[in-house]
């Protein structure tokens, strides 16, 4: 982009398109996102059916009583290369006779045998016959919820920082900054190794804004910016790259050339969002859509 770009004068309207692009269009959300879908899907078969959440569920005053196993069965489930059985089984409390299922590993039941059964004496309904789990499998299969727990915390990053490039875009000042500083990282994206580059830029005490060398020469204060991308090319293709930064504090800045959700500048200076915003958008939303209805279903199954 060259040195004499134009930029509407802040406060800048920025097209709700383009405000949903740098939100949520971004490589780290998008990540995120990705990695919050993908963890769901063994949420669902595997952080439902963990018995840590019977360890949550089962904290309040316990009864035990007497019960009869109805059935056993042979779940499609495994446990280190184990079969999960399931045994049915009914139970009175009060006058009310109550039906429930128990998992282990163990097939030593049979139809009619006497089992002891604890219940939540809150919740009657909720029991498990005494050793037995109230879930398929044992507490470990929580651990894959790490996977949406990590990806939410990268779409919340990306988030609070597509927050701050949208501010940016709104008030903030233009300047021009060198590339002082290109290293790698150990990321990838796309194959792609992610560089952290370092941009050195000037913010004048007088109103005209100077490149870096002109700062030195008026006496500007000098300030770093850091941007992390696999797509270096678009700023490394000019000696001076364009920023926005913000007058309230210089330090946060951001190169024009990087903005998130491939948002842009027009030659006449307006931001403009990405013809196919729309499906940089699906990821996001199914991601909130699963996880919303994850939520839902962990309060019910608790």
């Amino acid at each position: 982009m060259a040195r004499d770009i134009k930029l509407d004068d802040a406060p800048r309207e920025v097209p709700f398109r383009a405000q949903l692009a740098v939100l949520f269009g971004g490589v780290t959300q998008q990540i995120g996102w990705g990695f919050v879908l993908f963890g769901l899907l063994f949420g669902w078969i595997f952080g439902l059916n963990s018995e840590a959440l019977t360890l949550i569920e089962f904290r309040g005053e316990l009864g035990l009583t007497d019960g009869a196993v109805v059935a056993v069965y042979e779940t499609a489930a495994s446990e280190n290369k184990r079969s999960i059985y399931g045994v049915r089984y009914r139970y009175p409390i009060g006058e009310a006779t109550h039906v429930g299922v128990s998992y282990g590993l163990s097939n030593n039941f049979s139809p009619g045998q006497a089992v002891k059964v604890q219940y939540l004496v809150n919740r009657p309904d909720r029991s498990r016959i005494e050793g037995m789990r109230v879930r398929r499998f044992g507490a470990f299969a929580i651990f894959p919820m790490l996977f949406p727990l990590v990806g939410l915390g990268l779409a919340i990053r990306g988030l609070f920082g597509g927050l701050l490039v949208r501010r940016l875009l709104k008030i903030g000042r233009l300047a021009f900054g060198r590339l002082v500083h290109k290293a790698e990282t150990n990321t990838r994206v796309n194959k792609q190794t992610v560089y952290k580059l370092t941009f050195e830029f000037s913010v004048p005490k007088g109103a005209k804004l100077f490149g870096y060398r002109e700062a030195a020469e008026q006496g500007a204060d000098v300030y770093q910016v850091h941007h992390k991308t696999h797509q270096t090319i678009e700023l490394e293709d000019e000696p001076e790259e364009p920023l926005l930064f913000d007058p309230d504090n210089p330090h946060r800045a951001y190169p024009i050339d990087g903005l998130p959700g491939q948002v842009t500048v027009s030659a006449a200076g307006h931001i403009e969002a990405p013809p196919g915003l729309l499906k940089g958008l699906i990821l996001p939303a199914l991601s909130m859509l699963g996880l919303a209805a994850f939520v839902i279903a962990l309060w019910f199954s608790i």
